[in-house]
């Protein structure tokens, strides 16, 4: 009776299986999308492809493979590409998503719509910007021995180790960009045109509201901006001419990393109705590098704190000067205005209010450590 039971509920269950198999796929790591002269859009791909080495020694070597095509759109686009390709169209291990520097000034959320939409698209893909045309990227299909898409994703986490971009992708801008009180920052890359090719960080490009505002942070200013926001990675560090009375060269300057960093928006309304933001940075530090030394004296460690305090500070009220020149909020102040001061928020036109707010910034640097020397 009981095998009759159990035969029966499994006649009456339900079942599917879908599979989608590897060999039919096509891998695409990494995808650069460009905006031509005539208003259609132009994307690239690297696909990843296997190839038997030489020397008769058996095995094989991952290489790319390079397609293109162009669209009114970025389905159109896919679809256009996929016409072209011997397998499937498969997204879902793509590491980067590269935009031209002409396509960014444009709204960027209808490029990146069908990335959310396909429930195989890699969330997990970096976006960065591309000052010039992203498909140069892709056209070079490898650095060194190193697939492009697996060198600029490497070289986008190594910046975010260092505190040169913040650590995002497709998932975590989405909700800065529909965020009323906050804007995005993108990585600003390049390709050089040197006599060997190679792909560097320039720093971020800051957005306003969806599209690039054409201002971007060098790596300096991009550091403290993170700092600014709490956002520190595993380093952060600055090289700055403290002894510049010094005859030699290296011994006028200081390397100082950051071990630990304090940051916290005040924000006020002054009796005239403006809003005063102001960010103090507290931030902990080593010096690596000083070869006059004498560190073990207090005199002078209080003195190098103070000149270094001066000199970030003015770097810092830079770079919230070049902020509000773009009219691009990456610390979040509209934000902070929604959340702990609603009424002034309600009061203002952020788009319009935020590049004439009195927003400044003061650093303090506390030197705490200086190596094993003495």
């Amino acid at each position: 009776m009981k095998i009759t039971c159990i035969v029966l509920v499994l006649l009456l269950l339900a079942g599917c299986w879908d599979q989608r198999l590897l060999k039919n796929a096509r891998l695409i790591y990494s995808v650069a999308i460009d905006l031509k002269d005539d208003g259609k859009l132009f994307s690239s791909v690297t696909i990843r492809s296997v190839q038997e080495s030489g020397g008769g020694q058996g095995g094989s070597v991952p290489v790319n493979d390079y397609l293109s095509a162009t669209g009114n759109t970025p389905r159109q686009m896919r679809q256009n590409m996929d016409s072209k390709l011997s397998g499937e169209f498969e997204a879902s291990k793509n590491r980067m998503i590269l935009l031209g520097e002409k396509l960014s000034y444009q709204d960027i959320y209808p490029i990146l719509d069908i990335f959310y939409r396909d429930p195989k698209s890699s969330l997990g893909a970096s976006v960065a910007i591309v000052d010039g045309k992203a498909d140069e990227i892709t056209r070079m299909k490898q650095k060194d021995e190193v697939l492009i898409g697996e060198y600029v994703f490497t070289l986008l986490k190594s910046g975010e180790r260092d505190t040169y971009i913040p650590k995002q992708n497709v998932q975590t801008i989405c909700p800065i960009l529909f965020d009323p009180g906050r804007d995005l920052a993108l990585p600003y890359i390049y390709k050089s045109h040197s006599e060997i090719p190679t792909v560097g960080i320039k720093g971020l490009a800051l957005m306003e509201n969806h599209q690039y505002s054409g201002v971007y942070l060098n790596k300096t200013e991009s550091s403290l901006m993170l700092l600014m926001s709490n956002q520190k990675g595993k380093i952060a560090r600055f090289t700055k001419k403290v002894k510049p009375s010094e005859k030699n060269r290296i011994s006028q300057y200081i390397t100082i990393d950051v071990l630990d960093e304090k940051a916290k928006l005040q924000i006020q309304k002054t009796a005239s109705g403006k809003i005063r933001v102001h960010v103090p940075l507290q931030l902990k530090v080593e010096a690596i590098e000083y070869p006059i030394d004498h560190l073990i004296d207090k005199k002078t460690v209080l003195a190098l704190n103070k000149k270094l305090s001066g000199i970030l500070t003015k770097d810092a009220n830079r770079t919230l000067n070049k902020m509000q020149k773009a009219n691009s909020d990456t610390l979040g102040i509209g934000r902070e205005l929604m959340a702990y001061h609603p009424d002034l928020w309600n009061k203002t036109d952020w788009e319009k209010d935020y590049p004439e707010i009195d927003l400044s910034a003061k650093v303090t640097v506390n030197i705490v450590d200086h190596g094993i020397i003495n």
